[in-house]
């Protein structure tokens, strides 16, 4: 039969390991959890309701004009945006995107501002009104022909958006990645700057890159509209 000595050390240590842990000893663990639930999306559509935005803005209307910025030999040479169709001369030229993400793109934005209250122009409303060298103009930060298309299409905002995209090896894998780049202003009808934003993703060169546009968009557009409007709507303007 074991003696009292045993039984006396079992119990100790049992003892000390029924303890509880320090709060150090969990720390590790809380730190994952919170890096965790900083890399799940932020609910945008939560965030737009947080807004408590002027009257106001419930009457104004938002112009959306997306371009992507091409380059010829290494240097920028212009803007192909939702004004282009398949008659355009330029048509072939296009880099990366075409008339169907622009589209897709402007119509995602545009679900965003009109939880706010916005009214919003399709690209198609706009084209109708504004010419190809007009939005070009905007896009390229004309500031008398942001002015001058928001009066013809009495609106109160404009946002204008710029997709580039470059590539370059990943050495680890040696595969070309794709880094895709979307620029966005967010401008009142006197042509003055009120918000930035700018959306990224990294994708390989063998994936589709026009989906990897316009789930980037999808994905972010109500964060991207609370950013855009938050000091705005703030200041109760």
């Amino acid at each position: 039969m074991p003696g009292a000595r045993f039984y006396t050390l079992l119990f100790v240590v049992f003892a000390v390991l029924s303890l509880p842990l320090p709060a150090a000893a969990f720390s590790f663990t809380e730190e994952e959890q919170q890096e965790r639930m900083e890399e799940l999306p932020e609910s945008g559509t939560k965030l737009l309701r947080q807004l408590h935005c002027p009257a106001s803005l419930k009457s104004a209307k938002i112009a959306t004009m997306i371009g992507e910025v091409h380059r010829s030999g290494g240097g920028r040479s212009g803007l192909y945006g939702s004004f282009m169709d398949s008659s355009s001369p330029d048509w072939e030229g296009r880099h990366v995107t075409n008339r169907a993400v622009y589209g897709n793109v402007v119509d995602e934005l545009n679900s965003g501002f009109r939880l706010l209250g916005l009214k919003t122009y399709s690209s198609a409303e706009i084209n109708a009104q504004i010419a190809r060298a007009e939005q070009e103009a905007v896009l390229n930060n004309d500031p008398d022909a942001a002015i001058a298309a928001a009066d013809r299409l009495s609106a109160s905002f404009m946002l204008k958006g710029l997709i580039s995209t470059h590539s370059q090896v990943n050495r680890v894998v040696n595969v070309d990645e794709v880094f895709v780049t979307i620029n966005l202003q967010l401008i009142d009808r006197q042509g003055r700057q009120i918000a930035s934003a700018q959306m990224s993703e990294t994708t390989f060169s063998d994936a589709d890159v026009l989906n990897t546009i316009h789930n980037l968009v999808k994905k972010q557009s109500h964060t991207i509209t609370y950013k855009l409007f938050r000091e705005y709507c703030q200041g109760g303007k």
